[in-house]
């Protein structure tokens, strides 16, 4: 049961950022489509969240 919720929680680890990065996107055109500029800044936000965990995971540094 270990290793099922290890590998569970290892599973969602790696498909966060894309996650992140698809919800952006739903975000930016729900923002368009209702003309709320306060959702899409919100989408690009999310978005920008998603690039910068993948950047930071995929760099040398040592932040993970």
């Amino acid at each position: 049961m270990i290793y099922l919720k290890a590998l569970i929680r290892g599973i969602f680890w790696l498909f966060a950022p894309f996650i992140l990065i698809v919800i952006g996107a739903g975000l930016v055109v729900a923002g368009f489509w209702l003309q709320w500029m306060f959702l899409v800044w919100t989408g690009v936000v999310v978005i920008a969240t998603g690039i910068i965990w993948i950047a930071a995971y995929l760099s040398d540094a040592d932040i993970f």
